[in-house]
């Protein structure tokens, strides 16, 4: 078959990208695409389609669609229309698919500017594992030299590298003549095609296949993060192999201290291993020194709540919902935890973290904890602690929130203690009444005893350090 190639022109008489359109391309170019190509299986809908330069433009808008719909970018269809395909295959067996990016706005230092792709290439040869992934894009001007653009290559992990430039606005064939006169990287892109193997197996459900060819991929390269991280996840997610994830994970660290990624998946992991929370809270707090984040608060806190330092716990959680306060699940982790410490207006403050968690998502279940602060403000052992009036408000609102209630005995169990509290006996008798009908076999014997309570004058007291 033969393959034409466009040169890269002015588009005269088209709309020239604006400064964000030229952002997308760049995150799609560098980050997006390149992690596809290195994802994806050489198959029919894989990478194969991308041998004809009809479907392959069809697979790349879509993928690029892809992209703007998680980024939640609506992008004009003009746009996506000018994404472009073209393919070769050069004389060593490597296809080269060119995704050719409309033309960027040109780079002005003394305004905001993107570094924007002319083309993205992939390379690659059937039936081997071998690939390779450039992207050409635009270079910052310096002084009086003619306008260039950089060719760089791009790592499997994220990382690229400059290799080559072409002098003034690039075409296709001034790539294709670089590829040309650059041999296939015998170990490099063989590392990326077995990375791309073992990540697509273990996304199947082959682990041991998949594992197999991550570790020849660390055999051929074991100065790259990716394949240790990729063996570290599968260890600790597939094979609960904990201590050999930390393994891995200690590997990447020791050449970036500072690699969030594996921060991150060694803090969980470590906080999973008997008698390591202590090492898991310091790779959360580098981490929250590195990019203090709602999920790192939030783990840090869930360490700390472990520990029973509940109240760093709480603070920790006070800054998750600082940065992300539309997160219903932080609202309410954090009420629990005012629930259980011994402070004074600890239920207040627990009620108003669940009925903010229940505006933002009323699947909450606000009126569980409104029923234990009916409870602790009716039966505490402390004196102080008492108060009949907020019982009773309390249960009421447990009843408005969850109709249902008014079939539980827990619900008319805490109205009754409510009532009794408040000096009510005779509502407190009515309540229990219904209550006792409605107690299971093993409740009743528990619980019997407050109608005879009641009906003598006294409300019931909780003993210290009880649980209802």
């Amino acid at each position: 078959m033969a393959f034409r190639w466009f040169g890269r022109k002015a588009e005269s008489g088209k709309q020239q990208i604006d400064l964000q359109t030229a952002q997308l391309f760049y995150a799609f170019a560098y980050q997006y695409l390149s992690s596809w190509f290195f994802q994806v299986p050489e198959a029919p809908d894989g990478l194969n389609k991308l041998t004809e330069p009809v479907d392959g433009a069809e697979l790349i808008r879509a993928l690029f669609a892809s992209m703007c719909a998680q980024c939640n970018v609506r992008l004009e269809q003009s746009f996506l229309a000018r994404l472009k395909v073209d393919v070769a295959r050069l004389v060593d067996r490597r296809i080269v698919a060119v995704v050719a990016f409309p033309e960027p706005p040109p780079v002005d230092v003394s305004k905001q500017f993107v570094l924007a792709p002319y083309f993205a290439g992939l390379v690659w040869t059937a039936g081997s594992d071998s690939r390779e992934y450039y992207v050409v894009g635009q270079s910052l001007p310096v002084g009086e030299l003619p306008l260039s653009a950089t060719i760089r290559r791009v790592q499997p992990g994220g990382g690229h590298g400059r290799v080559s430039s072409i002098r003034g606005i690039p075409t296709s064939e001034a790539f294709l003549e670089f590829l040309k006169s650059t041999p296939a990287t015998s170990d490099g892109g063989r590392y990326a095609g077995l990375l791309a193997r073992g990540r697509s197996l273990l996304q199947q459900g082959k682990t041991t296949e998949g594992l197999e060819a991550v570790e020849e991929a660390i055999r051929l390269n074991s100065s790259d993060p990716t394949a240790f991280k990729l063996r570290a996840a599968a260890r600790h997610h597939v094979l609960r192999d904990y201590p050999g994830a930390v393994a891995d994970l200690d590997q990447v660290l020791r050449k970036n201290p500072n690699d969030l990624e594996a921060l991150e998946l060694r803090a969980r992991t470590r906080s999973l291993m008997p008698g390591q929370e202590d090492l898991a809270l310091a790779d959360l707090d580098q981490i929250i020194r590195l990019s203090p984040t709602a999920v790192a608060y939030q783990g840090r806190s869930t360490l700390l709540s472990r520990k029973k330092e509940t109240m760093k716990a709480i603070a920790d959680l006070g800054e998750a919902i600082r940065l992300e306060p539309n997160e219903s699940y932080l609202w309410k982790s954090r009420g629990l935890l005012w629930a259980e410490v011994n402070e004074p207006d600890h239920f207040e403050r627990a009620i108003a973290d669940f009925e903010q968690a229940n505006r933002l998502n009323p699947d909450n279940d606000v009126h569980v904890l409104y029923l234990a602060a009916s409870w602790e403000y009716a039966t505490s052992p402390i004196v102080d602690r008492r108060d009949g009036r907020k019982a009773l408000h309390y249960v009421q609102q447990a009843r408005e929130v969850e109709a249902g209630l008014c079939k539980e005995a827990c619900y008319f169990r805490a109205l009754a203690a409510a009532h009794a509290e408040a000096g009510d006996f005779e509502q407190a008798v009515a309540a229990e009444t219904t209550a006792h009908e409605l107690y299971s076999n093993e409740d009743r014997p528990k619980w019997g005893h407050l109608l005879d309570l009641y009906r003598s004058g006294q409300a019931y007291r909780e003993q210290p350090g009880a649980v209802q």
